[in-house]
């Protein structure tokens, strides 16, 4: 049954510590959920999970290369455009660019630097909010693309750490950047300050919002 319009959040991240060493607590899961009424009795919950970090080898995995096209002897010059950036690049609506500048905002006022638009993390977020305005659903786990992490790594997204924030119901990037403001995981999500890039999300059929974060 499809849910009603209806302030609904959840938040999730993983913290992944700056040394494999520090990682005591091998394959366990930590889970703290904070649920808080408002006035017309809905709930706010906020999940949160601290993983250990993977050991990393020696050496970067090396990526795959692109081959460059042979070049003629003497190569017709073209003039030079200014490479454009990954926000430039991204796919980024009206409203959603409405909710990184209410977020960023709250950086600021936080004394933070702002995030900045990545456009593979950007493509994330937007596949979370149609994927859950598709299949009916509100979790962080989608039965497309598994939890945030996975969907991120599929969409070529590296990262040191990452969270994810959803919402579900607001009319407005406005309503959705204080109710998340007024909760604290998803508070404790945008005012991060080791986070540098964000990905941002927004299906009108619902109004499924999502905001994903990573440190790179």
């Amino acid at each position: 049954m499809k849910k009603p319009l209806s302030l609904i959040l959840l938040s999730s991240a993983i913290l992944l510590p700056t040394h494999a060493a520090e990682a005591s607590t091998t394959n366990q899961v930590q889970t703290q959920t904070y649920n808080c009424a408002v006035a017309n009795q809905q709930v706010y919950s906020y999940y949160w999970s601290n993983y250990q970090k993977p050991q990393q080898p020696s050496k970067p995995v090396a990526q795959p290369t692109l081959q460059q096209p042979t070049q003629p002897n003497e190569p017709v010059k073209k003039p030079q455009t200014d490479k454009p950036t990954q926000q430039q690049t991204a796919n980024v609506s009206a409203t959603e660019q409405a909710v990184l500048d209410l977020t960023n905002a709250e950086r600021t006022k936080a004394g933070l630097k702002p995030l900045q638009i990545d456009a593979a993390l950007q493509k994330s977020a937007k596949q979370k909010s149609a994927d859950m305005a598709t299949n009916n659903y509100f979790s962080h786990t989608s039965p497309t693309y598994g939890s945030p992490f996975d969907q991120m790594k599929q969409n070529g997204v590296t990262y040191r750490s990452a969270a994810e924030n959803i919402a579900m119901g607001q009319r407005s990037a406005q309503d959705v950047v204080t109710a998340w403001m007024n909760s604290a995981g998803h508070r404790q999500n945008i005012l991060t300050p080791e986070f540098t890039h964000i990905g941002i999300g927004y299906d009108a059929n619902g109004h499924y919002w999502t905001q994903q974060f990573i440190q790179k």
